[in-house]
């Protein structure tokens, strides 16, 4: 809910989840940190922002709280499709605890070791989830 619009990139797909307190913005972990969304989610926020007011907000809770109402899924469902979804393409792990903002605190070498750059992160995400897998019947 404290994402705002300048927090994201539609043309790079990349979202900065921002924790700056002095600005209402705060995370768990306390630490800031990137993610990134496929085509297919750019163009469903393109047509979402454009049916927004001009408020600072991208996803403002009452809103959100209005549309996941009598929704079969919960905002919390999300974030588990993704962690599902992330292991089942063969995603690696430690990519995935950096994305979901999981603590680092007890993982030496991501930690120490493992450091990747934003340019990093995005190759490795765009190869595991930016196409679809086709499922065969």
């Amino acid at each position: 809910y404290q994402l705002k619009m300048s927090d994201s990139d539609l043309d790079r797909r990349v979202v900065y989840i921002n924790h700056d307190p002095r600005n209402g913005q705060s995370v768990k972990t306390g630490k800031s940190r990137i993610s990134f969304f496929t085509m297919e989610a750019k163009e469903a926020l393109e047509a979402y922002i454009s049916t927004l007011n001009d408020g600072d907000r991208l996803f403002p809770e009452r809103q959100i709280q209005y549309l996941f109402e009598n929704a079969p899924i919960h905002v919390k469902d999300l974030r588990k499709f993704f962690s599902q979804e992330w292991d089942r393409r063969g995603g690696p792990t430690s990519v995935k605890k950096i994305l979901m903002g999981h603590s680092l605190k007890d993982d030496v070498d991501l930690m120490h070791y493992n450091s990747q750059s934003e340019d990093d992160l995005k190759r490795v995400y765009d190869r595991f989830m930016g196409h679809r897998i086709k499922i065969s019947h």
